[in-house]
């Protein structure tokens, strides 16, 4: 439901308040509630809890920061050419170098699109079409207001929210001209093995 602990703090204890035997212990005991309520509902940042972890997003001076149970794990960049021409260098070239040499990419298809850099750099190449996969819709959605170059906003680009692996076998017959594996590690669940998402995808 992506709702925040703090509401889910209300559900689970308003319910004890219950058993306690006399009002003045149910005072005491729905003050507890509500103080552990607030003490979850406050945050410097935006806090999304989605149905796979939760996300934290944080302006950039050229873009958005999402963490992920509080560790790093993806920024959404204005990689366009005015603002690498302000900036006077590409901190990211990679993102265009998926595209270079492929002026004629007319459909791209992206899985683990996240916030939208691939996206948005495959829109950058000329791409007629662009279908995004990406399993957590709470990270899409991010990328939908915070990125700066707004890719998921333009009428090329399809958002499928799926797992890659079931999205490879539900999405029509058809030819990709370029295929790019995104962000598609769990991160935290797996980051610190040696088994990646990427290699059952």
């Amino acid at each position: 439901l992506h709702l925040s602990p703090w509401l889910w703090f209300l559900v689970g204890f308003t319910p004890l308040l219950y058993w306690l035997r006399d009002a003045r212990s149910r005072r005491i005991g729905a003050v507890f509630v509500v103080a552990t309520a607030l003490f979850g509902a406050f945050g410097l940042h935006t806090t999304v809890w989605s149905a796979y972890q939760k996300l934290v997003g944080r302006d950039l001076p050229h873009g958005y920061r999402i963490d992920i149970s509080d560790a790093f794990y993806q920024a959404a960049f204005d990689l366009s050419p005015q603002s690498i021409k302000e900036l006077g260098y590409n901190p990211l070239p990679h993102y265009d170098w998926e595209f270079e040499g492929r002026g004629n990419a007319e459909r791209v298809l992206i899985v683990g699109a996240g916030s939208g850099n691939d996206v948005a750099a495959a829109l950058r190449s000329g791409a007629k079409h662009v279908d995004a996969v990406d399993i957590d819709g709470a990270i899409v959605q991010l990328g939908r207001e915070h990125h700066p170059e707004h890719p998921y906003a333009d009428p090329r680009v399809t958002v499928i929210l799926d797992d890659a692996r079931n999205a490879f076998k539900r999405l029509q017959p058809q030819s990709y001209d370029v295929l790019v594996f995104g962000l598609l590690d769990s991160h935290t669940q797996l980051g610190a093995s040696s088994v990646r998402l990427d290699n059952y995808v």
